[in-house]
């Protein structure tokens, strides 16, 4: 309800929806988005550059060390 509310009051919507990166884009879009009928448009997925030396195959002791 409260999306298509602001999708009534405004041109763009941001949903914030969740900080766990494994499950939050398959709630929001498998989830919110079929149930309320809405395609997004977009997304934005922010990430730390420590998680992504992390991610990324740097050894986990250098994880915290500059580059």
């Amino acid at each position: 309800m409260a999306t298509r509310a602001a999708l009534k009051l405004a041109d763009y919507v941001v949903t914030e929806a969740a900080s766990a990166l494994t499950w939050a884009p398959k709630k929001f879009v498998d989830i919110k988005c079929r149930k309320a009928g809405l395609t997004p448009a977009a997304a934005v997925i922010v990430a730390t550059v420590r998680a992504l030396k992390y991610h990324g195959g740097v050894e986990v002791a250098a994880v915290g060390r500059r580059m």
